[in-house]
């Protein structure tokens, strides 16, 4: 792997450089960060979730609610969180004082999951959505079950539904060895449900079809397609 390769590989899995190494944050770190910096924003009346903030004014804003904050979490740790859930892309991790920051919910929502995730690998949907929703701060949007895309899937066993944890990033680059895997976690899949794990292939839905074509067997099943593991493959 070329050095290319490697610094992408770890800017992918959202690792962050911290005096010359590169670290992995517990989403449980990334959790509390996150949540001290919105609180603060919006006690000091910036509505960081449904406007861009400039990074110097969101500072400000920190250190004259808690000068403290910095020795506890170092500048880079805050301004890692602020970019892997910034919900306008950022030309760099270093964020200047005239950065604007945007804070993507859905991104927090996941953050939360992961925790909730890091628990237990399985949950009863609708108890899942109460713990869920119970951990975010009060003045946040109701989470909804499409941002765990990628992240954890919904089956149903009779007249309920459960959840499991299933990241996307976690399964192989080969896209043989992921299909095998997912087929191994759940028999048949409908093409909503699949997408999520196999749209890194794809440009867009024409070719995951194409794919899902060469490498399953499917059937439609009222109005949808339901693919299934060819043998062999």
């Amino acid at each position: 792997m070329s050095d290319m390769e490697l610094h992408s590989t770890l800017i992918n899995i959202q690792a962050v450089e911290i005096n010359g190494c590169w670290r992995l944050l517990h989403s449980s770190i990334m959790d509390e960060v996150l949540t001290l910096i919105y609180t603060i924003c919006f006690i000091q009346d910036l509505d960081i979730l449904n406007t861009e903030i400039s990074y110097s004014a969101i500072k400000k804003a920190i250190v004259e609610e808690d000068a403290d904050i910095f020795q506890s979490y170092p500048e880079v740790i805050v301004q890692h969180c602020l970019f892997i859930t910034s919900k306008n892309p950022q030309q760099s991790r270093h964020l200047s004082p005239e950065t604007r920051i945007q804070i993507d919910a859905n991104k927090m929502y996941r953050i939360k999951a992961k925790i909730l995730f890091e628990k237990r690998s399985e949950y009863d949907l609708e108890k899942f959505m109460g713990i869920w929703k119970e951990g975010l701060p009060d003045t946040f949007p109701d989470p909804e079950i499409a941002c765990l895309k990628g992240l954890a899937l919904i089956q149903k066993e009779g007249r309920k539904e459960k959840v499991i944890y299933l990241p996307e990033i976690d399964l192989p680059f080969n896209i043989s060895a992921r299909l095998q895997e997912l087929f191994s976690v759940q028999l048949e899949w409908t093409l909503k449900d699949i997408t999520p794990y196999i749209s890194r292939f794809c440009a867009n839905e024409k070719m995951i079809k194409a794919l899902l074509m060469k490498y399953t067997n499917s059937v439609k099943r009222n109005s949808d397609f339901i693919y299934t593991k060819r043998p062999g493959k």
